[in-house]
């Protein structure tokens, strides 16, 4: 009940926001400017959302193979699609985090992947936001470094209390765990991926909201701190909204003109998470039997001992 709430709660916010947004802008203008963004400009965005999920197939796939070496990159790259689908339906889209619940192994575990996955990607796309957010407004420096500081701490603190869930063998401690037992170099090589990952993104606004203007260097910085924020505040259903007021927010402060700016984050969620989302439904479909049992991976389950064997050494 208190998760259906939720739910309604941030359909609610995402329409709010929207219509706000929608109301500031007003819709001929939206539908006037969307109109003026050359045909190969989307092309070029079409084809980088997909080097985009390219990305994050390779960065998935790395991290199940820590623990399940023996899943294929098709099944790696089908339950990445389908994860999508769960992002689509889910508040938030936290729903992606379940993309390893069609592959036989220990779903705790693979929760844990996934969110070390989406993990990585937030902190590198919140420190590059960080980063533009200081370029943009220097004098905001001494504010930044002390909210840095209270971030560290909060990280720091966390994981003090994810170790004793750890201990009391909990759901959060178990998870806790995979983020502990996944290598440094491992981290290093995520983190590089997901830096190219957001590069993609960055690059994707930038073509959709250039259109043969010259960008100044303001907006440029503002791009990764629309993201930035919109990786801060996952408020509402599928971040509608979010990341459009952010997008307005950062070239209104700038004096830079919204209405493309807004244009250009929604092209994004439509390329980047709709898109995705569909293909997935298809998989989703197909592997759907004529008993009503899921097929779609064929993967053995013997590599989740090494998960549990890891959970009580540390218990």
């Amino acid at each position: 009940m208190r998760g259906r709430l939720l739910l309604g709660l941030k359909i609610l916010i995402a329409a709010l926001l929207m219509g706000v947004l929608l109301a500031l802008l007003d819709p001929l203008h939206l539908w006037n400017s969307l109109l003026q963004i050359e045909p190969p400009l989307i092309f070029i965005a079409l084809l980088l959302g997909g080097v985009g999920v390219l990305v994050q197939w390779v960065k998935w796939q790395h991290f199940l193979r820590l623990y399940y070496p023996e899943i294929s990159w098709i099944e790696g790259l089908n339950s990445l699609l389908i994860g999508f689908v769960f992002g689509l339906i889910s508040p938030g889209r936290l729903g992606e985090l379940g993309r390893g619940f069609f592959l036989r192994g220990d779903r705790v575990t693979l929760v844990g992947l996934a969110a070390a996955d989406r993990f990585s990607s937030v902190v590198v796309t919140v420190l590059v936001g960080w980063f533009g957010l200081i370029m943009l407004f220097p004098g905001l420096g001494p504010w930044l470094l002390a909210a840095a500081i209270f971030f560290a701490v909060f990280l720091y603190l966390t994981q003090k209390i994810l170790r004793r869930q750890l201990h009391k063998g909990s759901y959060t401690g178990r998870i806790w765990c995979v983020f502990q037992d996944i290598p440094l170099g491992s981290w290093f090589k995520v983190l590089t991926w997901s830096s190219f990952f957001n590069f993609i993104f960055f690059l994707q606004f930038y073509l959709l909201l250039n259109n043969r203007a010259v960008l100044p260097l303001e907006g440029i910085w503002g791009i990764p701190l629309i993201f930035g924020l919109k990786a801060l505040l996952p408020l509402s259903f599928l971040d509608l909204g979010i990341r459009e007021g952010a997008a307005v927010l950062v070239f209104s402060r700038i004096g830079i003109d919204p209405v493309p700016a807004f244009n250009a984050a929604l092209l994004l969620f439509a390329i980047n998470v709709f898109l995705p989302g569909l293909i997935g439904m298809v998989l989703l479909q197909r592997s759907w039997n004529r008993g009503g049992k899921w097929k779609i991976f064929n993967c053995k389950n013997n590599a989740s001992n090494l998960f549990r064997g890891a959970s009580n050494e540390r218990a």
